[in-house]
């Protein structure tokens, strides 16, 4: 079955892109370039997703991206 699910790309401090599924409890990955970071994070999903599957699990639902804001802490 095929699954599809929004993915975040951020570029970390030192270069490097992370990618990640929010919806998917630790589904991330890097790689040099986003598309690199976006390739790795399909065999991860791939991964996790058998794993949950193969755990008697069903897979998470899309969840939304609703909205982008910022958030202030004061330290």
């Amino acid at each position: 079955m095929k699954y599809s699910y929004e993915a975040i790309i951020e570029q970390d401090e030192g270069g490097h892109y992370v990618a990640s599924v929010p919806c998917v409890e630790a589904c991330y990955a890097q790689g040099a370039t986003p598309e690199e970071a976006a390739a790795n994070l399909a065999d991860v999903l791939e991964m996790r997703l058998r794993d949950i599957i193969e755990d008697g699990g069903n897979p998470p639902v899309q969840c939304r991206f609703i909205k982008r804001t910022t958030v202030e802490a004061d330290v």
